[in-house]
Formats: C-alpha cells, structure tokens, sequence
C-alpha cells in the first residue's frame, strides 16, 4: 500500500507540506514537497494521515492512497494552509507513538523516474515500484532493534538520469548512494 502527495496544477508543483502518518505500530513525521510518493515497508493496517500545506495559496493538495493497483481514498485542499485527510484498512482513532528505530529511504531522481526497491532486514523485505521523488519508512525493522541489518536495493527501471538515495536513521543520515543506476545501502 502507498501513498502518493501530488499537486495537480502544473504552476503549483513543488507546493511545501507537513504530513503526519501513522500505522497500527508507528507514526512519522514528514516534511515535503509535492509530489513525493510515500510507501510504509511492513505496515500494520489501519493507516491513518494527515496533511498540512504549508502556504498562503490556492494551490491543490492532494493525499492518493493506493492498495494493489487501486485507488482507496482520494482527499484534497485548496484552502490556504489546507488540510487533506485520509484513512485506509479500518479505523484508528488516535496517532500512536513515532517510529523506534525511524529508518527511511529517501529516492530522488528526475520526476519521470520509475524505480524497484527490495527493502529488507533479518527476516522479513517488500518489493515496490515507485516513480521519484519517494520516501519508503520501514515500520519496526528486525521487530525494533536497529543494531541488526537492514538493506535497501534499487534499481531504474527508465534511465531518464542518475538518482540519489539517503538512507536516515533516527532522523542522521547514515548512508548515501549518489549516481548510477543501482544502488545497495545497507546498516549498520
């Protein structure tokens, strides 16, 4: 399941936002700019966002929630400084408390680029496909102990130019792959 940020208006692209997502088991805090696609590595339904344009304009906000090939809710401002919600796989009534340990992937590249990703620690990894710029938030990776290994893999699908991909953990970046094409991060 992912989430994609997006501003449909082309003169508007780029809009800054704050967003707070939660899972069953963590919370993130975001900040941003449309568009960024957001994908929760391991994620415990319901899901549960919300976001805040961080401007005095008129521009569109838009949270896309997607499951499989599906879009599930679609929820969208214009307002200034407007607020999106959305929900996904049941009702969560409050936000629980952040991500331990906070691990996330940061993907930039040119705007058409689609890449693959295998996220993974010890005993458990996803597969996405996802066009950049994209955050992947890995919830809870070796069942919450960050002192065992947890890898990133990514390739380019379409070469449209090199990416760039941080690897952050406990909000320090700990790794970068800059350039090329395919990329392993790994940590510790």
């Amino acid at each position: 399941m992912w989430r994609r940020l997006r501003d449909q208006q082309q003169h508007a692209l780029g809009t800054p936002f704050s967003l707070l997502i939660s899972d069953a088991d963590s919370s993130w805090q975001v900040q941003g700019v449309v568009p960024l696609s957001i994908v929760i590595i391991n994620t415990k339904t319901p899901v549960r966002m919300v976001a805040t344009k961080l401007v005095n304009n008129s521009s569109l906000l838009s949270i896309e929630i997607i499951s499989g090939f599906s879009v599930v809710q679609l929820s969208s401002t214009t307002a200034a400084f407007g607020v999106a919600v959305g929900s996904f796989g049941g009702k969560l009534s409050n936000f629980v408390a952040p991500a331990s340990p906070d691990v996330r992937f940061f993907v930039k590249a040119p705007s058409n680029a689609v890449f693959n990703a295998l996220i993974e620690d010890l005993s458990h990894g996803e597969t996405v496909q996802m066009r950049a710029p994209a955050l992947l938030l890995f919830d809870k990776p070796n069942s919450g102990n960050i002192t065992k290994r947890v890898d990133g893999i990514f390739s380019l699908v379409n070469f449209f130019g090199p990416f760039d991909i941080d690897m952050i953990v406990g909000g320090s970046l700990v790794k970068v792959a800059a350039g090329g094409s395919h990329a392993t991060l790994k940590f510790p």
